[in-house]
């Protein structure tokens, strides 16, 4: 019993921290100060923007549905709101190592969330404490089991609120830790994984990463990915549009020029192929494509598309369903 109600807390507390992800498509880019600067990856998600937009709604609506059919997710998140108490998630990691370190930031009234996973801790350690950088640290996993290992710190936050920082390694927990407190250096501006990025006002998620060839579990499958410097991409919905921006360095400047050329081939040759299908999918999806956009700055590819966020929302609820089992 001891054992299931360990995985239950574990597997509970990262629906709830890290149940952002899971949408997949959801005020600004992360605070790049609580990132440490040797991330070679970065994935921020911002639940303010998403909440006020059908398409971020809509996403939060399918992770709110898998948290309330799990009840220890549904008891730890409680009745927190999206936007208005969970802020936004940032995750990154770093080059070399299966890596990954979360920050959830949210209103003071994370403090709940916090002293539910603390009755976490105690029922799987009793009293035993664990520290890390000299604070006491949340653990919901026992020792030997890296599986579903789940180590957490609070932190004070922005705007009087507080900020989870949460991690499956005490060592990556204790690097993430020192940034957000200061005594270690956040991510620089002339950071290479920032090399590609651009302004990202009113995103619900960016993305990031550089050295894609070097990360562990890539495997390129171009010369363009191999030798990619950077990448970045963005995506917001504002009154109604949905933009996706998105940008890569390539080797040299020639290089950029030859790409872009040969994705703007591939569009338009996808644009022929529709006409010769019966696929409304397919049709629809370049239907879409045809305002992609492709601009060439030095050695950076940047690609932009703006479509109705609507039409965007219908396609994704066709395709994933309303999440109701059938009777």
């Amino acid at each position: 019993m001891r054992a299931n109600g360990k995985r239950c807390w574990g597997q509970g507390a990262a629906m709830v921290v890290l149940g952002g992800v899971a949408s997949g498509a959801l005020a600004g880019p992360p605070r790049l100060d609580l990132v440490d600067q040797d991330a070679v990856w970065v994935v921020h998600i911002d639940f303010e923007e998403a909440v006020g937009s059908r398409l971020g709604a809509w996403c939060l609506e399918q992770i709110d549905r898998e948290i309330d059919d799990d009840d220890f997710a549904r008891d730890l998140r409680g009745d927190l709101e999206w936007g208005e108490d969970l802020r936004g998630l940032t995750l990154y990691g770093w080059e070399g190592e299966d890596s990954v370190v979360a920050v959830l930031q949210g209103s003071e009234r994370l403090e709940a969330l916090e002293e539910r996973l603390w009755h976490g801790h105690k029922f799987l350690h009793g009293e035993e404490r664990f520290e890390v950088g000299g604070r006491e640290i949340i653990s919901l996993s026992e020792p030997g089991d890296d599986d579903e290992a789940i180590n957490i710190v609070s932190v004070r936050g922005e705007r009087g609120g507080r900020t989870l920082i949460a991690s499956p390694s005490t060592a990556w927990l204790g690097r993430a830790l020192r940034v957000a407190e200061g005594r270690g250096d956040g991510l620089p501006p002339s950071a290479p994984v920032l090399e590609a990025a651009s302004p990202a006002e009113h995103a619900m998620i960016v993305v990031m990463a550089s050295e894609l060839s070097r990360m562990d579990g890539f495997h390129p499958m171009s010369e363009l990915a191999r030798d990619a410097g950077s990448v970045w991409a963005a995506v917001s919905d504002r009154d109604g549009r949905m933009r996706v921006r998105a940008a890569v360095t390539a080797s040299d400047e020639e290089e950029a020029q030859r790409v872009a050329q040969v994705l703007q081939g591939v569009v338009a040759l996808g644009q022929l192929i529709a006409g010769d299908t019966e696929d409304e999918d397919f049709q629809e999806l370049l239907r879409l494509a045809r305002g992609l956009r492709f601009d060439v700055e030095g050695r950076t590819i940047r690609a932009s598309i703006d479509v109705d966020a609507d039409r965007v929302a219908d396609m994704m609820q066709i395709h994933v369903g309303d999440g109701d089992d059938d009777e």
